[in-house]
């Protein structure tokens, strides 16, 4: 911790002034004299024109422009000119690349989209399929018990039911007689003629089966009306109990027969139907298979014989892989029959021939059409820039009156027209006045010697005073000089970036000033850590507010005045404050002027914290400034936050300022 204690002369060296060369970068033809003044455009000669052209190329040449190839031609310099077909051909070339490229995706898209919208449709017929097939099986279950219903719902025709599964045929013959002369009907009404008409009217029945289960007789009726009788019927009843009733062309339901009085199964009844309706609803929708069969694995109907069913009842739903094709199948189980619906995957996403050669037909349209339209726009954009190359090359030679079309499409091409003609307006106003901007440039640079000579004339004069004091013996006037002349020094001599030490100097030096004005009333202290010392700041952020204290806050009436300043770091910001106990200000008037800080609103006029502050936002940012805060006990804290990791930028802004200054 560096320490500067009231009446301290300690000589901090002070960096070495950083002197910035000035130059003009448009250079002046100086050691040439041309009489009659600035140049003037005359209607004659080679010469001229030649010599005019050179002063254009030695303009480029003086702003940066180092790279502009010219070849000498005739009687004048141009730039080599290229074919004009060039840019049109590299353009053209990418364009259709380009086009080519966009119009193949697209196809290429829309294949694809076409494709799956295809599959989702067949899929969808599929399970519509599958669906339609299913609700025809669940339709023949219900057909069988409505028939089982009308059964019960005629008792002549159940007795007359009920008593053939009892009796032999000669007893069920003369039953059938004696019932038909005990009533009044004039035809008799018996279980086979019930089952004839029940085939009647529905066609998709192929047979229904009777089994009397006390005689061991099976009854099968046709729609034609008749009748077959078979004695043994142990393997058909053991098929029913097996629940193994379908055959290949014909699924069947049973209903069983019970005597409504004792509620015993006398028989049953086995309704047949027809598997044509399958063919006709997988012929309907083409795209897809249908395969029915029992829940035993017995195929009732199978669209497609050359696969096999097998592969086909170990999954339940979904896609199954068969040889190299891929399937996607959709089961649908009614009472005992399952109901398959298959396609392959390939065929179902297949896009037709005809629909691809359309779409690439379409494609080579749109390519076609966008190679004429590509073709017209670049000859227009290609004509436009022959034109701004050819007003180049005769400025080239010389001819700055060369004007080009612009405002006309409101591109960029016209905003390099517009350009073109600022540059050679400000051009030919260069050359005809670089002479007397010569002549004032001269000027400005004697003004500017002469002007260094006052500030170094009062800094000597100053020392002479100091030293003609102290030899008086007026040691106290001596040492204000010497505070005077180290703070008018650091304004004339050192650069606009110091250590964080010499702006503490100064700003000690200062309050010496005060220090002999207020003796006995005002002290300072001032610290400095030392691992900060070196730190690079701004010059003047620690004066101008010291400044404001004595303006405003010092009691110059009474005695016991104190400023303390101190400097200390924390994280990635450097922190110094200035603590002083005079008049202080009110919370309101503090909060007011924070506010003002924060909000960056600074007079031109202001030199004091208003200043510091827009100077350190506008190096450090936002996050930085100035803060006022007041003191316990009275008086006024104001802390200075200062940015630790941004040394680069403080020089730069600062050496930017500095040669504002100087200009």
């Amino acid at each position: 911790m560096l320490t500067l204690c009231p009446g301290e002369t300690a000589d901090v060296p002070c960096p070495a002034p950083v002197h910035g060369s000035t130059s003009s970068k448009l250079g002046s033809s100086s050691g040439k004299s041309v009489d009659g003044g600035p140049l003037a455009k005359s209607s004659g000669g080679i010469g001229e024109r030649e010599e005019e052209g050179m002063i254009v190329r030695e303009v480029f040449r003086g702003i940066g422009i180092h790279d502009i190839m010219m070849e000498r031609k005739g009687g004048g310099w141009r730039m080599p000119k290229k074919s004009p077909k060039q840019l049109f051909h590299k353009l053209f070339y990418r364009y259709t690349v380009l086009i080519v490229c966009i119009v193949l995706a697209l196809a290429v898209y829309f294949i694809s989209a076409m494709r799956n919208r295809i599959l989702e449709t067949n899929r969808h017929y599929m399970d519509m399929m599958t669906e339609e097939a299913a609700s025809y099986v669940d339709e023949c279950s219900q057909t069988a018990g409505h028939i089982q219903a009308e059964l019960y719902q005629s008792s002549g025709i159940l007795n007359d039911l009920l008593t053939y599964f009892q009796y032999e045929p000669e007893e069920y013959q003369k039953y059938r007689l004696d019932t038909f002369i005990a009533s009044s009907s004039a035809a008799y009404e018996g279980f086979n003629n019930f089952m004839e008409k029940v085939m009647e009217n529905n066609s998709d029945i192929r047979s229904i089966e009777i089994i009397a289960y006390d005689k061991s007789e099976v009854t099968t009726c046709y729609p034609d009306g008749k009748t077959y009788i078979r004695q043994n019927a142990k393997l058909r009843m053991a098929e029913v109990e097996r629940r193994d009733l379908a055959r290949d062309g014909t699924f069947s339901f049973v209903k069983e027969i019970r005597d409504p009085d004792t509620l015993t199964g006398a028989g049953c009844m086995i309704v047949n139907f027809k598997a044509d309706q399958f063919r006709k609803i997988q012929e309907y929708y083409s795209i897809a298979g249908l395969l029915v069969c029992s829940q035993n694995h017995m195929v009732i109907f199978q669209s497609d014989n050359e696969l096999d069913a097998n592969a086909f009842f170990q999954t339940q739903e979904g896609e199954i892989a068969r040889d190299t094709s891929q399937y996607y199948v959709q089961k649908s189980d009614i009472g005992d029959y399952s109901i398959y619906g298959m396609a392959d995957k390939k065929k179902a996403a297949q896009v037709p021939f005809t629909t691809i050669l359309a779409v690439l037909g379409v494609g080579l349209g749109v390519i076609l059409l966008g190679e004429w339209c590509v073709r017209i726009y670049l000859l227009h954009l290609t004509g436009r820039l022959n034109h701004i190359i050819d007003g180049m090359q005769r400025v080239t030679t010389g001819d700055l009156s060369t004007r080009l079309a612009a405002d006309e499409n409101g591109d960029e091409l016209d905003v390099i027209s517009t350009q073109f003609n600022e540059m050679c307006q400000e051009l030919d106003r260069y050359i005809q006045k670089s002479y007397l901007a010569e002549i004032e440039q001269k000027n400005a640079e004697m003004e500017a010697l002469q002007s260094q000579i006052n500030p170094h004339f009062l800094y000597n004069t100053l020392e002479a005073i100091r030293m003609k004091a102290i030899c008086n013996g007026d040691r106290d006037v001596g040492k204000m000089l010497y505070s005077m002349s180290v703070i008018f020094r650091s304004q004339l001599k050192d650069s606009d970036i110091i250590t964080l030490i010499q702006e503490m100097h100064y700003c000690k030096k200062y309050l010496e000033l005060f220090e002999y004005r207020y003796q006995g009333k005002f002290t300072s202290k001032v610290e400095c850590p030392e691992e900060l010392m070196n730190y690079p700041v701004m010059k003047f952020i620690l004066q101008p507010i010291v400044e404001n204290y004595f303006v405003h806050g010092i009691r110059s009436e009474q005695e016991g005045n104190t400023i303390h300043i101190w400097a200390k770091r924390i994280e990635d910001a450097l922190f110094v404050h200035i603590e002083d106990n005079g008049k202080g200000m009110t919370e309101e008037e503090i909060e007011a002027k924070n506010a003002e800080l924060e909000a960056a609103e600074h007079h031109k006029k202001s030199v004091g914290i208003s200043n510091v502050n827009t100077r350190i936002r506008a190096v450090y940012g936002d996050g930085y400034g100035v803060i006022l805060k007041s003191r316990e006990g009275g008086g006024l804290h104001v802390i200075v936050k200062i940015g630790i990791d941004k040394k680069d930028e403080v020089r730069e802004i600062c050496h930017e300022e500095s040669d504002v200054s100087r200009g």
